[in-house]
C-alpha cells in the first residue's frame, strides 16, 4: 500500500528536507542538523516497531541488524525520492518501495 501512496503523489513526491540538508551539509547549521535528526530518529522507531512484530512471528533467515534494516527502509524512501527527481521518473519510488518489500519478504520468508 506504501508503494501505491508514493505512485499516486501528482508530480511524483515534492522532495525532501533531509536529502537536500546531506548534498549541501556545510551550508546548514547544528540546528537543523538536529531536526533533520530527530525526524530520522523517528522514522527508525517507526519502522523498528513493525520489524520487531514481523521477526516476533517470522524469524530472519538471515543474521541482520533490525535497527539497521529499518533504517534501510528509511534510506530506500530518501534516495528513491532523490532518484526519483534525478531521472524524471515518478515511477521510480514506488518500484524501489517494491523492491524493498520483496526483499524484507525475503529476508523473513525465504
Amino acid at each position: 500500500m506504501f508503494s501505491e501512496l508514493m505512485g499516486d503523489l501528482p508530480g511524483g513526491h515534492p522532495g525532501c528536507l533531509i536529502a537536500v540538508y546531506c548534498y549541501n551539509e556545510r551550508l546548514y547549521v547544528g540546528e537543523l542538523r538536529a531536526l533533520s535528526q530527530k525526524s530520522a530518529l523517528a522514522w527508525r522507531a517507526r519502522f523498528l516497531a513493525i520489524l520487531e512484530e514481523i521477526a516476533a512471528q517470522y524469524p530472519t533467515r538471515d543474521n541482520v541488524d533490525l535497527i539497521a534494516l529499518a533504517d534501510m527502509v528509511t534510506s530506500t524512501f530518501e534516495g528513491g525520492i532523490a532518484l526519483s527527481k534525478i531521472m524524471g521518473r515518478s515511477e521510480t519510488l514506488p518500484e524501489q518501495v517494491l523492491l524493498l518489500r520483496s526483499f524484507i519478504k525475503l529476508l523473513f520468508l525465504g
